[in-house]
C-alpha cells in the first residue's frame, strides 16, 4: 500500500510537497487550559501555565473524583461551557447499576440537562446537583423506563422541592452506543411520590437498595392492606395464574402478615 504521494499540489489556496494517504498518527492539540480525559499534557520550560491544575481530572489513583465534578460544576456557573458541552458525572456505574443491565461507560450529564434540572425547567437545588456524584453511586431502586426502551430510571437518595412537596428525585441513564460508549444523563428530576409503587406493579425494577428499613417491597405490601381496610364494593373473587406474590424482592413473611388481613377485611363484607 502506498503510504505518500510526493507530487505535490494546492489545497485551499496552500501549496504542499507531499501528501500522506495511510498511516498512524498522534493528535496534537495545542490549546491554553487544556482538560482532556485519557490525554497526556506536556509542558515545556517556557511556557506559562494558566488555571491548571495537573490534577484536577484524576485522583492518584486515574481516576475521575466528585471534586472533578464540581469543577465543572462550576464552569457551568461561571459561563465557559456551552448548552451542548458534556460534562463527565462518574468514571465507571456503581455495582447496582452493572446488576441492572447498564454498559460498563463512562457516565457524562450536559449543561443543557443542568440548567433543565436547576432553573429552566425543575427546581433541583445546585447543593443537589453537586452531590449527583455520591447520589448516583448509592441510588435507592433503578428501573427499566417505561418510555424510553433500553433506558434506565434510577430513584435516588434525594428530592426536590415543589410548592412544599418533597418529589423523589430521579435520573434517566440513557446508554449511548459508537466509537466510544458512554451513558448519558439526559433528565433529572423530582418525581410524583408515586412514582416507585407505579414502577413495581408494572414488573420494571431491577433492583433496591436493602439496607433500609422499610424496602419498597414492604411499602407496597402494607399500602395494599391499607387498601383492604376500606369500605368497598369490589371483592377479589379470582386470581390469575400468573400473579406472583414474591414479585419484586417481597418474601414470604410479608405475604403472610397481609393474609390475616385480608381475610378480615373478606369478613367484614359479609
Amino acid at each position: 500500500m502506498k503510504l505518500a504521494d510526493d507530487a505535490g499540489g494546492t489545497e485551499n489556496n496552500i501549496p504542499y510537497d507531499i501528501e500522506f494517504l495511510d498511516g498512524v498518527f498522534t493528535h496534537l492539540a495545542i490549546v491554553n487550559n487544556p482538560r482532556y480525559e485519557r490525554a497526556n499534557i506536556v509542558f515545556n520550560s517556557k511556557t506559562v501555565v494558566q488555571n491548571f491544575d495537573p490534577n484536577q481530572k484524576q485522583d492518584k489513583k486515574g481516576r475521575w473524583t466528585k471534586e472533578n465534578y464540581n469543577a465543572e460544576i462550576d464552569r457551568i456557573l461561571k459561563g465557559e461551557l456551552k448548552s451542548a458541552d458534556r460534562i463527565k458525572v462518574v468514571e465507571h456505574p456503581s455495582a447496582p447499576w452493572l446488576k441492572a443491565g447498564l454498559q460498563d461507560a463512562e457516565m457524562f450529564m450536559s449543561v443543557k440537562t443542568y440548567d433543565k434540572a436547576t432553573t429552566d425547567k425543575h427546581n433541583v437545588s445546585e447543593e443537589t446537583m453537586r452531590n449527583l456524584p455520591d447520589l448516583i453511586d448509592d441510588p435507592l431502586y433503578i428501573f427499566k423506563s417505561s418510555t424510553v426502551p433500553g433506558s434506565y430510571v434510577g430513584v435516588l437518595d434525594d428530592y426536590e422541592e415543589e410548592n412544599g412537596i418533597k418529589k423523589p428525585l430521579i435520573a434517566v441513564v440513557k446508554p449511548e452506543h459508537g466509537k466510544i460508549d458512554v451513558n448519558l444523563i439526559p433528565s433529572v428530576y423530582g418525581k410524583d411520590p408515586d412514582f416507585p409503587y407505579r414502577e413495581v406493579f408494572k414488573n420494571n425494577l431491577l433492583y433496591e437498595r436493602l439496607d433500609k428499613n422499610k424496602t419498597i417491597s414492604n411499602n407496597i405490601i402494607a399500602s395494599i392492606a391499607m387498601e383492604t381496610l376500606k369500605p368497598s364494593d369490589n371483592i377479589i373473587t379470582d386470581i390469575q395464574e400468573d400473579f406472583n406474590p414474591m414479585i419484586m424482592g417481597a418474601n414470604i413473611l410479608n405475604i403472610i402478615k397481609i393474609i390475616p388481613v385480608v381475610i378480615l377485611n373478606l369478613f367484614l363484607k359479609k
